[in-house]
């Protein structure tokens, strides 16, 4: 059971869109403090959209992710396997309460990013993060047929979009790094956006700092996997343990994060040209 609030979680909610404010296309990215976003929690997020926007704001055009924090609230999914592995001692695995918060959090962070829409740049950087991460499983993953060919049994790539106002001001940035935010153990019993949070607070400090104007940081996962924090967490398994310190492993990890988004934040290479979406089936 749950029993208080570490850190808040939040919706980070970003629009990129072509000049015409009115008409142009544009694609809006979500990224949130969450264990998994379920199709239920789209489908509400874009009815209320669809309401204030009619069909600016729609399914092809918006994208909701999660960070995939282990100590986050769970009984937001109408899916019946979810809820059955979300039952508490309550013996209730489904809360419209949360369902509800969830959504409001993050269609609430898109208004706020629609209201805030002005002209600006992009730049895209990327760099290698190594020693961050471990796979948990190598068994499974040397059995693939082109696992000898490849580096390393973890991806290391880090990449992250910086977002500018018109005249430089930087108001924002999307990091993608494949890490389990699992810094925290399974012994934790407070909600926190473990070290995906630490690095989004220390990014806004950073970058945000010397501007009246909103920054917004989110370091959103990539294709985590099997990949852990190397150093493992305060009840982890055999080969994978980390400091009794549960806030230990929080800062480590989520340092190391910070570390590697200060070092690309002014090597980004300048993004142009018209905007579109594709989704695959």
């Amino acid at each position: 059971m749950v029993q208080g609030i570490n850190d808040r979680l939040y919706s980070y909610a970003f629009i990129i869109g072509e000049a015409d404010k009115n008409t142009g296309k544009r694609v809006v990215y979500v990224s949130a403090d969450m264990g998994a976003m379920f199709t239920a929690v789209k489908l509400e997020v874009i009815k209320r959209l669809k309401a204030d926007y009619g069909d600016l704001y729609n399914d092809d055009n918006v994208m909701l992710a999660a960070t995939h924090t282990y100590v986050s609230n769970a009984g937001y999914s109408h899916q019946q396997l979810y809820q059955i592995a979300s039952t508490d001692d309550t013996l209730a695995g489904y809360s419209s309460q949360n369902f509800n918060a969830i959504v409001n959090g993050i269609v609430t962070s898109i208004k706020r990013a629609h209201a805030n829409l002005t002209p600006g740049t992009l730049s895209l950087a990327q760099g290698e993060l190594k020693g961050a991460t471990v796979n948990r499983s190598e068994f499974a993953y040397n059995n693939n047929n082109d696992a000898k060919d490849l580096d390393s049994n973890v991806n290391e790539t880090m990449t992250q979009l910086r977002l500018n106002d018109a005249d430089g001001t930087p108001v924002g940035l999307i990091n993608w790094f494949a890490l389990h935010p699992t810094s925290f153990s399974n012994k934790f019993m407070h909600l926190s956006a473990d070290n995906k949070g630490f690095t989004q607070r220390g990014a806004e400090k950073i970058f945000g700092g010397a501007s009246d104007k909103p920054f917004v940081a989110a370091f959103a996962n990539a294709d985590e996997g099997d990949m852990l924090a190397a150093g493992g967490n305060a009840n982890s398994k055999p080969g994978f343990q980390g400091s009794d310190n549960e806030w230990e492993n929080v800062r480590r990890d989520g340092q190391m994060q910070l570390d590697k988004a200060v070092e690309l934040w002014h090597q980004g290479v300048p993004v142009a040209g018209p905007v579109d979406v594709r989704a695959l089936d």
